[in-house]
């Protein structure tokens, strides 16, 4: 009898979703081929094709093996099609394919046994939050974080809504408005990490353009070198500024980063990064991750205060309290009895909670008690964006959106 051949077994290797999934497979061959096949978890624990579920394994004190964990087919077309059903788990999965001994079968790369190997990953979450590195808000992160929950394995996208209110701080000391310098942009996120320096080749504190680290995990060409002896993440308000200095390339075997510029790093000092911008994000944490929208506006209400006493032909209004406004000649105002017959900007706040005055360009006249409103300068601003998420990260992070890339805190003007 002639031999009859199996020519292949095509079953996706990718990674499973932790929830699980039904995973299909296709055999092609000759008729009257016969083949096994056989799929075991990292447990031991073997599929049966007659209950769909996986028993037995390590530990589990029963050897449950049985015929049901050997699917035996003998092909009546020249292909053949099946699947297995894979719970919510976190393992790997070998499947293991040979033709049947008892026949007269072998497979077309004469191999006696093929195994096909594939892991089921477990969920990871992202965490988007806001950061700034400026003192100028009403709370410490500015607003509260969105988490969503994801496989690296899943082959659909999730869209994740992550709005955010951020408020300028009520004091004298920072409460003079928040200004949107411009829309936000994808590259106005960002991946934070940290890596200490195992070793400065130049010698401790030499300038050098090459560090040996521990680990690079997390750690990717393109990543700036925001801080070196930096403490604190995300901010990062202790440290030393480094420019404009980013990973030009890195050497896995010697665990070597090499930088765009040469800086006097000192043994074990920590070193932070910063992968700026989606696309990098992506390259470094291995995820997918795209901007479907972001916007940012003003808040629906403006920033009023009223004139606290008779104005007459001054450029300074005494007003009962200045916070959301910011000098510097950016914000304007209007009202009753307001003088606007040239330009007239507010020069310089004087801050209180209360009470408190600005300057303009325009000699104002005021009764008292007159309403104001300025334009320019805001004590919140919304923030509202739509990310999609093709792919997780394989382990929980946290990306931020920098404030301080699109939004300026006011300042008295002084």
């Amino acid at each position: 009898m002639a031999e009859k051949v199996i020519s292949s077994l095509n079953i996706s290797i990718n990674a499973v979703p932790a929830a699980g999934e039904v995973r299909q497979f296709t055999v092609s061959g000759e008729l009257d081929a016969v083949f096994l096949m056989q799929v075991v978890n990292s447990d031991g624990s073997f599929y049966s094709f007659t209950t769909q579920e996986f028993s037995g394994g390590v530990g589990s004190g029963v050897n449950t093996f049985s015929i049901n964990n050997t699917l035996r087919v003998k092909m009546n077309s020249t292909t053949y099609g099946g699947s297995i059903y894979l719970p919510a788990d976190t393992t790997t999965y070998n499947v293991l394919f040979m033709p049947d001994p008892t026949s007269d079968t072998r497979l077309a790369s004469r191999q006696q046994v093929v195994n096909k190997s594939f892991t089921q990953e477990s969920n990871s979450t992202i965490t988007f939050a806001v950061s700034t590195a400026t003192s100028d808000y009403s709370s410490d992160p500015p607003g509260t974080n969105v988490t969503t929950v994801g496989s690296s394995a899943l082959t659909t996208s999730t869209n994740v809504t992550a709005n955010y209110t951020v408020t300028n701080a009520s004091t004298d000391d920072n409460g003079f408005g928040l200004i949107l310098s411009r829309k936000p942009v994808s590259k106005s996120y960002y991946f934070t990490t940290t890596e200490a320096v195992g070793n400065n080749p130049a010698g401790d504190g030499e300038d050098s353009t090459i560090v040996t680290v521990a680990d690079l995990t997390d750690i990717g060409i393109g990543m700036k070198l925001h801080f070196h002896k930096a403490t604190t993440v995300p901010t990062n308000k202790a440290g030393s500024a480094v420019g404009t200095t980013t990973i030009t390339a890195i050497d896995t075997t010697t665990k070597t980063i090499t930088f765009s510029k040469a800086v006097a790093f000192e043994d074990t000092e920590t070193m932070t990064f910063r992968a700026t911008g989606l696309s990098t994000i992506n390259s470094v944490l291995d995820c997918d991750i795209e901007s479907s929208s972001i916007a940012a506006f003003t808040g629906l209400t403006p920033v009023t205060t009223t004139v606290r006493g008779a104005v007459s032909g001054s450029t300074t209004v005494t007003v009962n309290g200045t916070y959301g406004i910011a000098g510097g000649s950016l914000v304007t105002f209007t009202g009753t009895s307001v003088n606007n017959v040239t330009t007239n900007d507010v020069n310089v706040v004087t801050a209180s909670s209360s009470a408190g005055q600005f300057t303009c360009d325009v000699a104002q006249t005021f009764k008292g008690g007159e309403t104001l409103t300025f334009a320019g300068s805001s004590s919140t601003i919304n923030i509202e964006s739509v990310l999609i998420i093709n792919r997780y990260p394989a382990v929980n992070r946290t990306i931020y959106l920098d404030l301080d890339d699109f939004i300026t805190p006011g300042v008295s003007g002084a």
